[in-house]
């Protein structure tokens, strides 16, 4: 829905309006971004450093759980936890519950957007967020710091630069 490819004539960065699909006289304005981690294409795999950890905690018998949003071609899918409109769920709250994960850390690319929605829905739900500000990315810095402080004003989202919450982990002191 999002995908500058979806409406010809625009350009990453620009805003179009979608209709709910539950209500056809509400509509939402929303960002226009470039194609981007599209299943089957460079982006979209899993980087080879995280498979291959994962393929060794598979190789023990430790279950590996991935977590598909964008399930629903209709309606867009900025968040982990459901899409934008809130029709259908992802399974990450339920085994973020059922392994009594009580803090997410958030990374990604579109700051405004999929990482933004990310953590709001993290918020909601009861988390502790920790978004590493220097391992996101948006189309400006100016779009990226407004969806930052956006975030730091819902109170329970932390930002950290990414060295520093390596230092964090490294001191045991953890978030």
């Amino acid at each position: 829905m999002s995908f500058a490819s979806a409406h010809p004539g625009l350009e990453p960065g620009d805003a179009v309006n979608v209709t709910f699909l539950d209500s056809p006289l509400k509509t939402e304005t929303q960002g226009v971004y470039a194609d981007h981690c599209i299943p089957g294409t460079w982006g979209a795999e899993i980087e080879d450093g995280v498979k291959t950890r994962l393929q060794y905690l598979e190789g023990y018998r430790t279950p590996v759980n991935y977590i598909k949003k964008a399930q629903n071609h209709s309606v867009d899918s900025y968040s982990a936890f459901a899409d934008n409109q809130y029709h259908q769920f992802t399974t990450l709250n339920t085994e973020l519950t059922v392994h009594g994960i009580e803090t997410i850390i958030v990374t990604g690319l579109i700051t405004n957007a999929c990482v933004r929605g990310t953590s709001i829905d993290g918020i909601k739900l009861g988390y502790e967020v920790v978004l590493i500000e220097d391992a996101t990315e948006s189309i400006s810095e100016e779009i990226k710091q407004a969806a930052i402080q956006e975030l730091e004003g819902w109170g329970k989202c932390q930002t950290q630069q990414q060295e520093t919450r390596l230092l964090t982990l490294r001191r045991g002191s953890g978030v």
